[in-house]
């Protein structure tokens, strides 16, 4: 595994959605100058629906198997009308169960959450379905706290459901269920030292905005926080080695 000590420069513009412009200028600007952003995938075609793809003549291993049973146990939800729901895959240059201490940590989603400015625990330890944190959010966000509760949180399967509960954010009946899988996507077998994160979430669409609008803010902040996860996995990889 290289260590890449800086990614790409390139970061393309995401087109947010109406209620975050113009007035909440400053956090466009940290989406564009400290993260990368790319353009959310049309309602059609949701980023992950490659897992179901083999090529001609390619048995598929054992572990693509279980990824694909993965996604239709974890990552096809039922929504409502009133609802929008989409999946988002990262892929980490960091072995599984390191990318999971990371990821786990709900108590601590600072840990690679760049969003979140503190957290603490209302009730529970963390690790036991039914914890209860509040999350107060770096300033510039059309929101300044959430409140959410773990549903989920398997060690052996590598699976982790959170669902937010209150605050003064959009995000109404939101869900999140992210599972991690040793990379399998060219259908050669697992590696040991890559990991594919698949998260998927379900959402209310507000009365006075639409579908498309609620994905693309959805999909951005998932899209940041992959990203953010997989630098510091892969920082911390890249640490063990040395």
């Amino acid at each position: 595994m290289k260590c890449p000590s800086n990614r790409p420069s390139l970061k393309p513009r995401v087109a947010l959605p109406k209620f975050l412009k113009p007035s909440n200028f400053r956090f466009c600007c940290f989406l564009e100058s400290t993260l990368f952003i790319f353009k959310p995938a049309s309602p059609s075609h949701t980023p992950s629906s490659h897992f179901c793809t083999v090529k001609k003549g390619q048995k598929k291993s054992r572990d693509t198997l279980k990824m694909q049973a993965m996604v239709r146990l974890y990552h096809t939800p039922d929504f409502l009308p009133n609802q929008c729901s989409s999946r988002l895959t990262q892929t980490i240059d960091a072995p599984l169960p390191l990318v999971w201490s990371v990821l786990r940590q709900f108590a601590n989603p600072q840990a690679y959450k760049q969003f979140v400015k503190s957290c603490y625990m209302v009730a529970g330890d963390g690790s036991t379905p039914g914890s209860i944190r509040e999350v107060t959010v770096i300033s510039g966000l059309p929101a300044h706290r959430s409140r959410e509760r773990l549903e989920l949180l398997n060690d052996e399967l590598h699976v982790t459901v959170f669902s937010i509960i209150g605050g003064d954010h959009r995000l109404v009946n939101y869900r999140s269920t992210t599972t991690l899988q040793e990379d399998d996507l060219d259908g050669a077998g697992p590696s040991n030292n890559k990991t594919t994160v698949i998260e998927s979430y379900v959402v209310d669409v507000p009365q006075d905005s639409n579908k498309e609008d609620t994905s693309s803010f959805a999909e951005t902040i998932i899209r940041c926080n992959l990203r953010s996860l997989a630098r510091v996995s892969e920082k911390m990889a890249c640490a063990r080695k040395a």
